[in-house]
């Protein structure tokens, strides 16, 4: 019998160890810039791309009209629910690549559906209002964060990031008072996962299977 638990609880252990890679994790990078500082955001969005440890892809909204409220990029679509996305392309304190900015006000949620699992998303951000600005992060993931952008009472911008390993489809940004604010130059990726070792498999059952043996025998 003890044979038997010795060896159930050695399983147990060789799976905690394969799985152990996948452990859950979720953390923001966030930089706030009030009055711009554009080569201050690109430095902090490099910092956390090297610390996602993701292969990422980029999307800038070039190319965009004003007035819908729904965009499909192929990898992701992003939807606004009340009124219509603006395409900002004056705003200079994130204009860190292209001409278009993904903009929008009012008490709002904007939301981003991919269409496969993601563990790594940062923006740049940027608000114009001259007030304190208050927006909730939330993904499918288990990842959230009441109030991500710190009070910036002048016109202001930033870099906002979060790593999660659990794995997410959908992020929601939500404005929870008057707020105009515009998104540039998204990033996303996943972390590829660990392979498990080839000899794992062979070896769990193995093990199961001198349990097995060792049970009949007593």
């Amino acid at each position: 019998m003890f044979e038997t638990i010795k060896s159930a609880v050695l399983t147990a252990a060789i799976l905690a160890a394969g799985s152990s890679a996948h452990a859950a994790s979720f953390n923001i990078a966030e930089d706030i810039l009030p009055g711009g500082g554009v080569s201050t955001l690109q430095a902090e969005r490099a910092v956390w791309a090297a610390a996602s440890g993701a292969t990422l892809s980029s999307e800038g909204f070039e190319g965009l009209s004003s007035g819908d409220s729904f965009f499909d990029f192929g990898d992701f679509s992003v939807s606004i629910a009340t009124g219509a996305f603006t395409l900002f392309g004056a705003n200079s304190l994130t204009r860190t690549e292209g001409e278009n900015g993904l903009g929008f006000s009012g008490n709002n949620i904007v939301t981003f559906l991919f269409d496969s699992v993601q563990t790594a998303f940062g923006i740049d951000w940027s608000s114009f209002d001259q007030t304190a600005t208050n927006v909730a992060y939330a993904d499918n993931g288990g990842g959230a964060n009441d109030d991500l952008f710190e009070p910036v009472v002048t016109a202001g911008a930033g870099f906002f990031g979060v790593n999660n390993l659990n794995g997410f489809t959908e992020i929601s940004f939500t404005v929870t008072q008057t707020e105009t604010l515009e998104f540039d130059n998204i990033q996303y990726g996943s972390v590829a996962p660990v392979p498990v070792p080839a000899g794992l498999p062979l070896l769990i059952a193995g093990i199961g299977t001198l349990a097995y043996l060792r049970r009949r025998k007593s």
